[in-house]
């Protein structure tokens, strides 16, 4: 998960014309793959079988394991970046400031999620 975290901020930090086209939705897609391993890690260690059903569903169960507010920030990200994630060529990339915003949301969320499944 800090590996992706750390492949964002090469990502958003390189300033390579051709990367730059690329960038920002390789950084969102990095972000919600991070996202998606911390609910997975979560699952693992707190009940399995919540591992085989959808995201959304888990999403719904999440408010059980982390808290109402912890669970409702990762739903939200999660939304907007799986928007991101699946664009139109007509919509714009994500500003900078949005994947540094999401960025440091994830960073919330994944800590989050991992104290628990460390406790």
């Amino acid at each position: 998960m800090n590996s992706r975290l750390r492949t964002v901020d090469v990502l958003l930090a390189d300033t390579d014309p051709e990367l730059a086209a690329i960038g920002p939705r390789a950084s969102a897609w990095m972000l919600r793959i991070a996202v998606e391993q911390a609910i997975g890690e979560l699952w693992d260690a707190v009940s399995p079988a919540m591992r085989r059903v959808t995201v959304r569903a888990q999403l719904l169960v999440l408010p059980k394991y982390v808290g109402e507010e912890v669970a409702g920030e990762v739903r939200l990200l999660w939304s907007q970046l799986s928007s991101t994630t699946h664009h139109n060529d007509f919509e714009l990339a994500p500003a900078l400031s949005e994947l540094r915003r999401w960025q440091e949301s994830v960073t919330r969320v994944t800590e989050a999620m991992g104290r628990v499944v460390a406790a």
